[in-house]
């Protein structure tokens, strides 16, 4: 049975494939706007305090803010996002920075944003 994780998966991939987007597969440390204070993480991961002082997590896919999709959610929710930012899909919450299988650790300002972005990212790597 497929999960909604894989159904977003899917979902996804079927987006970046319509609009021409690309999907970010290896980032290194970008400098970005910061995230405002309101907003940012107020439990930065050890792993992160010397990066961007962010959380943690493991991402499936790392969008830039750029993107036509990331755009277009940011607008619905009147959420300002530059397009300079580096943003984490499908994110979950990690104690390490070994990631399971093919996702990315990143270290993200705005962590799990509707339980499944993070927001103001730069790679933990």
């Amino acid at each position: 049975m497929l999960s909604i994780r894989h159904v977003l998966v899917c979902f996804f991939l079927l987006l970046t494939q319509v609009s021409g987007g690309i999907i970010l597969p290896i980032i290194k440390s970008l400098l970005a706007a910061e995230a405002p204070d309101a907003i940012k993480t107020h439990d930065p991961s050890n792993q992160c305090l010397s990066i961007n002082r962010g959380k943690l997590l493991c991402c499936t896919a790392a969008l830039s803010g750029g993107f036509p999709t990331v755009q277009a959610l940011s607008a619905v929710v009147g959420y300002p996002l530059p397009a300079d930012t580096l943003n984490g899909f499908l994110c979950d919450p990690s104690g390490t920075t070994a990631c399971p299988g093919t996702q990315l650790a990143l270290c993200c300002q705005v962590p799990q944003v509707a339980g499944i972005w993070g927001l103001w990212c730069q790679s933990a790597l």
